[in-house]
């Protein structure tokens, strides 16, 4: 089964970051926001890991695995996606959008008025 890691990152007024897809062919989910995260790259790689190394390779925060708790998992068709939380808080001055279209901060009822991926509605539900 395919596996991911998202993460949740939350700022001071208590927002959670958001990522807009990018709107290129091959893109699934264009132009809908959702969490950022990405797949494991390898069987042996911890999910942890692996949510350490997107937010390095996504925001440029260099993350501590002791800042990462694992909130659970969620199933997105045949994939399963740990979800985890970024327990420092973060402003826009603390990152740097590597990837997607763009960023932005919501709350969780804004997050349900935007066009948001199905994965992101199940972490919303789940865990918001």
């Amino acid at each position: 089964m395919p596996q991911s890691a998202n993460y949740l990152v939350r700022n001071s007024d208590g927002k959670y970051l958001l990522q807009m897809r990018n709107g290129k062919d091959g893109i699934c989910n264009p132009l809908m926001w959702n969490f950022f995260g990405g797949g494991l790259e390898h069987p042996d790689e911890k999910p942890i890991r692996t949510a350490s190394r997107e937010m390095k390779e996504e925001i440029g925060i260099e993350a501590k695995e002791q800042d990462l708790v694992l909130l659970g998992t969620v199933e997105e068709g045949e994939k399963m996606v740990y979800v985890f939380k970024y327990t420092p808080s973060l402003e826009w001055s603390d990152i740097q959008v590597h990837e997607g279209a763009g960023a932005g901060w919501f709350t969780k009822d804004e997050m349900i008025r935007i066009p948001i991926t199905e994965k992101t509605k199940l972490i919303v539900d789940k865990y918001i």
